[in-house]
C-alpha cells in the first residue's frame, strides 16, 4: 500500500509503502524519478468487475488538479475524471478529460471497450 503521506512546504513529509515510512523518498530528491512506487493490479482484479470497481486510484499535480478513477476504468463517483484542472483557488475545479472510449482491433475484428 502506498500513500503520500503530508506535504509541507518543501514537499513531501514522509512517505509510507506498506509497513515501512521513508522520511526521504526518492521522489524528493530526485526529479528524474516520476512514480517511485508504481501500483501493480494482477489479472485476479482486472478480471473480476466487482473487484476492479471497488479499487479506485488518485493522482494530484500539487498545484489542486488530478486524476481518479477506478481499475475498471468506469466513472463511478461524479468527479472522477482523467484531466480535472484547479481552475479558482480554494475549491473552482474545471473537468478537461472525463473519459476515452477505447478500441481493440485484432485481426481485423473491432471490440470496442466501453464502461459507462
Amino acid at each position: 500500500m502506498y500513500s503520500a503521506g503530508e506535504w509541507g512546504a518543501t514537499g513531501p513529509i514522509q512517505t509510507t509503502v506498506g509497513n515501512q515510512t521513508n522520511p526521504d523518498p526518492p521522489a524528493a530528491t530526485d526529479p528524474s524519478v516520476v512514480n517511485p512506487f508504481p501500483v501493480q493490479v494482477g489479472p485476479h482484479i482486472c478480471n473480476d468487475l466487482d473487484a476492479a470497481l471497488r479499487r479506485e486510484w488518485l493522482v494530484t499535480n500539487g498545484i489542486g488538479g488530478y486524476a481518479s478513477g477506478t481499475v475498471a476504468g468506469a466513472a463511478t463517483r461524479r468527479y472522477h475524471a482523467l484531466l480535472v484542472a484547479a481552475t479558482q483557488q480554494p475549491a473552482g475545479r474545471t473537468a478537461g478529460l472525463c473519459k476515452l472510449e477505447e478500441r481493440l482491433i485484432v485481426r481485423g475484428v473491432r471490440h470496442d471497450q466501453s464502461s459507462n
